[in-house]
């Protein structure tokens, strides 16, 4: 099995540099949040510096979070970006179906996936999920980190015994009937398994590490029942490259692309090469103002451990990402990663996107 490489002779740089080129590389969650709100001029700027960013690092799709919580904020959000989007026809593209993707990649350049990180748009209307999808919606979590109409989220004090709603159950049953992807990255253990059983499209994890990795239980992880319920139906786990979400010690030491690698290791033993993707959940180009901005903590507070809760340690902006992989255009470091631990041209083509391109194709059509 795939192990700890050294330093990379030329030959295998090669090989990596060759097998990034050629691959179709998918990102499955690029956020966004507040500090990309395309109406705003330093949103318009930010826009533009993801999908430049996306293409340095041969970035074929990346899914982009846009959203709100009504049913207006989230349709303006998605009209205002295509229209951004539609001023650099020759950089970016809509993905809609998943030979958009293919088409992408022939074309040179990034497509861009919407999804919603939960369902607080839908405003309680089943009939919204009907107008989204027509506006391009793809992915819909069911929850963020807490509870929701649908179920509860990851954060929620119920999230181990609360399942899905009534509600829950009808969106889930709207979304498989417009093949509509069912991500359950956020959603509560119990939320999440039902929602894996009742599904008749293979639900997935866009963005997640695993809890057996290094033993270290944080809540926007998956349990090794949670990531084999998922891969059985047929589903697919992206990888974040949140340091605190891959170790324990992230939060205040950080977290290198070895420990990114191991999760990828752990994922790809528990459940299989072909359940194994990217979902690196960068937040393209934000700053250290912007990052305490939004979290509303000073820069001082994030130095200030909390001993007696994990949850509530904080951590300065330097340790957020992986250290060297900060950046959708930093990609290529994980291609480098896998050849260095041993996959081979194929395994590595299908963790870059291979395998989020088959499950694309089978949840939305050709």
């Amino acid at each position: 099995m795939p192990k700890r490489g050294e330093e990379l002779t030329k030959i295998e740089k090669e090989r990596a540099s060759e097998l990034h080129r050629k691959a179709i590389i998918i990102n499955a969650l690029t956020g966004c949040h507040g500090w990309l709100s395309p109406w705003r001029e330093f949103g318009r700027k930010r826009a533009y510096n993801l999908i430049e960013r996306g293409l340095e690092g041969g970035c074929t799709a990346n899914s982009l979070t846009l959203g709100g919580n009504t049913i207006g904020e989230a349709a303006l959000q998605i009209s205002m970006w295509d229209d951004i989007m539609a001023t650099i026809p020759d950089k970016a593209k809509k993905i809609i179906k998943a030979r958009d993707i293919e088409e992408a990649k022939k074309e040179g350049k990034t497509g861009y996936i919407i999804n919603f990180q939960n369902t607080s748009a839908l405003e309680g209307k089943l009939s919204a999920i009907d107008l989204f999808y027509k506006l391009g919606l793809r992915i819909m979590q069911l929850t963020y980190q807490r509870a929701e109409l649908v179920g509860d989220g990851c954060g929620s004090r119920r999230s181990k015994t609360a399942g899905l709603t009534d509600f829950g159950v009808d969106v889930v049953e709207r979304m498989n009937k417009l093949r509509m992807v069912v991500d359950l990255s956020h959603v509560g253990y119990a939320t999440t398994m039902e929602a894996i059983e009742i599904s008749k499209q293979p639900p997935c994890f866009t963005h997640i590490n695993c809890h057996g990795t290094y033993g270290f239980r944080f809540m926007r992880g998956k349990s090794d029942e949670e990531l084999k319920a998922m891969a059985d139906r047929g589903g697919v786990a992206g990888m974040t490259a949140i340091a605190r979400f891959i170790r324990e010690e992230g939060d205040l030491e950080g977290a290198t692309i070895e420990h990114f690698l191991d999760h990828v290791d752990y994922a790809v033993n528990l459940i299989g090469v072909d359940h194994v993707g990217l979902g690196l959940d960068i937040n393209e180009g934000i700053t250290p103002e912007e990052y305490y901005g939004v979290h509303n903590q000073t820069y001082e507070a994030r130095f200030q451990p909390d001993p007696t809760s994990h949850t509530r340690r904080r951590h300065p902006f330097e340790h957020y990402y992986v250290f060297g992989l900060d950046s959708i255009s930093k990609i290529g470091v994980i291609t480098e990663g896998l050849v260095a631990r041993g996959y081979s041209d194929d395994e590595i083509l299908k963790i870059l996107g291979g395998n989020w391109l088959r499950y694309f194709k089978y949840v939305w059509g050709e």
